[in-house]
């Protein structure tokens, strides 16, 4: 529990400290392209926000160890774990359409083909995780 912690609030540090440096790098001396800077402050910050509330998640549980069993409890119950089968599923489903959007406007705004490509990867990205763990559970059960 400690490790996850630690682990949670370095990754969270690591990411300010990255938005952070990106945005002294392009005010101070070496001005990086819009992109790269918009990349790295945004996902410096997602990121980094992303990690601060798991190791804010994990300090509660740390120190409140009956709510820690309660989620754990809840976690192992079978109703849970058909609602959560069924939102992934649910968010797959949804995910194509959405996918093929982005993809068709990126097209019509004449993004070059390796933009598009990427947006392709991530979706067949999405698909692939979703078979794997399809595959794994199918086994398990």
């Amino acid at each position: 529990m400690k490790n996850k912690l630690r682990l949670y609030t370095a990754l969270a540090a690591l990411f300010f400290l990255l938005s952070a440096a990106a945005y002294l790098l392009d005010k101070l001396s070496a001005p990086l392209p819009d992109r790269w800077g918009g990349l790295l402050v945004g996902g410096g910050v997602g990121l980094g926000v992303f990690f601060l509330s798991k190791a804010l998640t994990e300090r509660y549980y740390v120190k409140n160890q009956k709510a820690r069993r309660m989620m754990e409890v809840e976690d192992r119950d079978e109703r849970t774990r058909t609602i959560r089968g069924m939102a992934a599923y649910r968010a797959l489903v949804s995910g194509t359409p959405i996918f093929l959007s982005v993809w068709l406007i990126l097209l019509f705004l004449d993004v070059p083909l390796a933009g598009l490509l990427v947006v392709c990867a991530g979706y067949l990205l999405n698909f692939g995780v979703y078979a794997y763990h399809l595959v794994k559970l199918q086994k398990e059960m």
